[in-house]
């Protein structure tokens, strides 16, 4: 991929992050927001701190 290409891909990226997905508790958050959560969740049982419970994502 070109400069230009990777450019691209990252602004599309970058968007994507910022749009906002639907919360199974009837909010609305950004993507980019909503991953960081889960990421903070799933390394809090990894790490024996709770239970992982996994949420799906509606646009």
């Amino acid at each position: 991929m070109n400069e230009e290409g990777r450019r691209r891909l990252i602004q599309l990226f970058e968007e994507r992050l910022l749009e906002g997905v639907s919360h199974p508790l009837g909010f609305r958050k950004p993507l980019g927001e909503t991953i960081e959560v889960q990421a903070q969740r799933l390394k809090a049982a990894l790490l024996g701190r709770g239970r992982y419970t996994p949420f799906y994502l509606w646009r």
